[in-house]
């Protein structure tokens, strides 16, 4: 009796081993899956977030609830989602602040950026852009440094938050070209960008998407981006490597799961939004970033590599948070 249980149980696994996937597997999602935004409202990701989420909802036949739980440079949400159970029903919304530079600002930071996530893929890059009010006097990068030499410390920045990654860019400027310049954080660059046009900000690097949408309404003026090289939505701006060496940085936002979730629903989480991303009625969401989908193994790469690489800069800027 006991011999034939024993076979019968070999047979089970060994029939699982071919036929792919456990039922349970195979059957995801049955319920609304929570995307978390550790981000506020309004703000370049939250209009990505929204925009895949909801081609993500029917393509999985399920709501996909976006949420946004904003704070400490999206530590607090990201911090959450690394406590939530591996079932595939919760994913975040992930980016170079939280994953790759925030482990080396905070001393206290309540999540394992490496261990807790899962990472799925990349959802796109971005290049960042240095912007001024357009009544500013400033007309170039030359004009700014220039304007910073003779009153040091002088020009205010602002930023979407402590040790976010145009906070973090901005240090790494004037840590490169020997300047000071006097952070103004806010909760969003939203926020950042309105008292910019206001006139209570000197300057402040931004996504291209955001920048130019307010340099289009003649609010803002674009002086140069991030980027290895200039970027080709913003052909005639030199980018700021070519002003200041080695000031370049290239940014991405990309969809994480708390660790330990099933492979095979990571996989599909990742096939979805790389066929999500490069659908015709995603270009406008995408204008001025580059779609960057991956494989999870791609993009767990990319993740620890820029983990060492932020590691580096950050020591550099002296930047540290409590």
């Amino acid at each position: 009796m006991f011999r034939k249980s024993w076979l019968a149980l070999m047979l089970t696994l060994m029939v699982s081993c071919f036929t792919g996937p456990p039922a349970w597997a195979q059957a995801w999602p049955t319920k609304p899956i929570r995307w978390v935004l550790p981000f506020p409202p309004g703000g370049p990701s939250d209009n990505i977030s929204r925009a895949v989420a909801r081609h993500l909802a029917t393509r999985l036949g399920q709501p996909v609830v976006v949420e946004n739980r904003p704070g400490a440079n999206g530590g607090i949400g990201t911090a959450a989602v690394a406590r939530m159970p591996p079932d595939g029903y919760t994913v975040l919304l992930g980016t170079s602040g939280t994953h790759t530079i925030n482990p080396h600002l905070y001393t206290n930071l309540q999540y394992d950026a490496l261990k807790d996530f899962a990472p799925i893929s990349a959802i796109n890059d971005y290049v960042g852009v240095l912007v001024v009010s357009s009544g500013s006097s400033i007309k170039s990068v030359q004009d700014l440094i220039a304007a910073a030499k003779a009153q040091p410390g002088n020009l205010t920045f602002g930023s979407s938050g402590q040790g976010s990654s145009n906070h973090m860019v901005t240090e790494m400027f004037g840590a490169l070209a020997n300047l000071k310049f006097t952070h103004v954080p806010y909760k969003g660059d939203a926020l950042a960008l309105t008292d910019l046009m206001g006139g209570q900000l000197s300057f402040m690097i931004t996504t291209i998407p955001f920048g130019n949408q307010f340099a289009r309404a003649g609010k803002v003026r674009l002086l140069g981006t991030t980027g290895p090289k200039r970027h080709q939505s913003l052909p005639d701006l030199p980018a700021l490597n070519e002003i200041v060496p080695g000031l370049e940085s290239v940014n991405w936002l990309g969809l994480f799961a708390p660790a330990n979730t099933p492979k095979e629903i990571v996989a599909r989480l990742a096939k979805e939004i790389g066929e999500i991303v490069v659908l015709p009625d995603m270009k406008d969401v995408f204008t001025g970033v580059d779609v960057a989908p991956s494989t999870p193994e791609v993009f767990a790469k990319r993740v620890r590599d820029d983990y060492l690489n932020w590691q580096d800069i950050v020591k550099k800027t002296g930047v540290r948070l409590e």
